[in-house]
């Protein structure tokens, strides 16, 4: 640990240069900044989990086990909803599909964003290739998700389904440049107007009526989410967040945590939930 903080001190010593990092030496510094504070949370949540809390009625609850707990139950929920999702017949998907578009394209969320914030849809997930193209086609900055180094997500812009290129488990995703990339902290300052009243379209294997949202585990979404969320708050910018999925995904109650990120809304093919209301 000592050898690691020695190394990203000297990087960070040398960044505030004439000199300057190389290209190298930048990538080298975000993967070293990752494993150090990843080293950290590995750290924090080894004694939180040896936590035990008296509760009132005087029973003992130990935080690591509370934690194995809802994990188990998010495996099952997962699981579950999954399989029922995976199951469904490709006709009958395709059908949801069509009503899917027409529900998302008539929201007024859609209809007042100019900028669209999407996953690029994959497998037996809720389709979102046309629209994709159909907020291009009527002027709207589109944006679509890549994992850099396997834990942070970035957005970039793309004019095109074509400037998309198949990674190794076959998902569409963008090929990243400075140019196109969406950066909250710089991008919602200079462009606020832009940003205004954004929508971003989320998946999820399910969703609860409360806008809890279980995703595939890797907590990447959650991550970006609390981000972003904190620099819209900073510069005053409302986006909405639309989880997207077919209706046999709506569960009644989700198992979440104070790490996941809830939506504001749930567009299914036969409904359009505003948790608000």
């Amino acid at each position: 640990m000592n050898s690691l903080i020695k190394r990203i001190n000297e990087l960070y010593h040398k960044s505030k240069t004439e000199q300057g990092l190389t290209e190298e030496e930048k990538k080298e510094q975000q993967f070293l900044r990752r494993r150090y504070l990843d080293s950290i949370r590995s750290n924090i949540r080894g004694q939180l989990d040896s936590i035990d809390v008296v509760n009132r009625d005087g029973t003992v609850t130990n935080l690591g086990e509370e934690r194995e707990k809802l994990q188990a139950q998010k495996k099952t929920c997962r699981q579950e909803l999954m399989k029922r999702r995976d199951m469904t017949l490709q006709k009958e998907r395709d059908e949801w599909n069509k009503m899917l578009r027409a529900r998302i394209t008539s929201t007024k969320e859609y209809a007042d964003a100019k900028v669209l914030f999407t996953y690029v849809s994959f497998g037996s997930e809720a389709d979102t290739g046309w629209v994709i193209r159909h907020a291009l086609e009527n002027g709207k900055q589109v944006y679509v998700p890549t994992v850099i180094d396997k834990r942070v997500m970035r957005f970039y812009r793309i004019n095109s389904l074509s400037e998309t290129f198949r990674n190794k488990m076959g998902i569409l995703e963008p090929i990243p440049s400075e140019e196109t990339l969406f950066l909250p902290e710089r991008d919602l300052a200079e462009n606020k107007e832009r940003f205004e009243h954004a929508l971003m379209l989320i998946p999820g294997v399910g969703f609860d009526r409360e806008g809890s949202r279980l995703g595939y585990g890797r907590g990447y979404y959650d991550r970006y989410l609390k981000n972003l969320r904190a620099e819209l708050k900073k510069n005053s910018v409302d986006i909405s967040f639309m989880g997207v999925c077919y209706q046999n995904q709506v569960s009644i109650h989700i198992p979440v945590n104070e790490l996941d990120e809830p939506v504001d809304l749930i567009c299914t093919e036969n409904e359009l939930i505003r948790v608000s209301e």
